[in-house]
């Protein structure tokens, strides 16, 4: 309709059940985010790319839950985007230095880094049990000291 298309991403904390084919119950209330955002194209991503339905689940070893090809798939994501919304929930302290690095190299691409609020430990909420009419709102870099 001569309309230009709209790309988003989110990025969460782990896949678990979900795939190109099958949704889940928090990538179906991304899409219905992003769909009344506006944005005609959605695009999914985690902290972690550990498949697993619980986050007890996830290996211990963040170098085994994120692998080497996940943040660089972010970011290639992310290019693609107008702009990423932050949703990966409070993940384990052991991880943190995977969610700097990702932050880190997501921000690079000057994309606005969004969040539909933060938990008290400054992480992006989960969007799974948000309103919906839960507003954006830009997420703050944690400084790195």
């Amino acid at each position: 309709d001569g309309v230009a298309p709209r790309r988003v991403l989110f990025v969460g904390m782990n896949p678990s059940v979900a795939s190109a084919e099958v949704s889940d119950p928090t990538c179906h209330r991304e899409v219905m985010f992003a769909k009344d955002w506006g944005y005609s194209f959605y695009f999914k991503g985690n902290m972690l790319d550990w498949r697993a339905t619980s986050p007890k689940d996830l290996p211990r070893d963040p170098n085994e839950a994120c692998s080497e090809a996940n943040i660089p798939a972010l970011v290639a994501m992310a290019e693609q985007c107008e702009v990423v919304v932050l949703a990966f929930g409070k993940l384990h302290a052991r991880y943190q230095g995977v969610v700097r690095q990702a932050l880190c190299e997501i921000a690079a691409t000057g994309k606005p880094l969004m969040c539909l609020g933060l938990n008290k430990d400054g992480s992006a909420k989960h969007p799974l049990y948000l309103r919906k009419d839960t507003r954006l709102r830009p997420f703050p870099m944690p400084v790195v000291g």
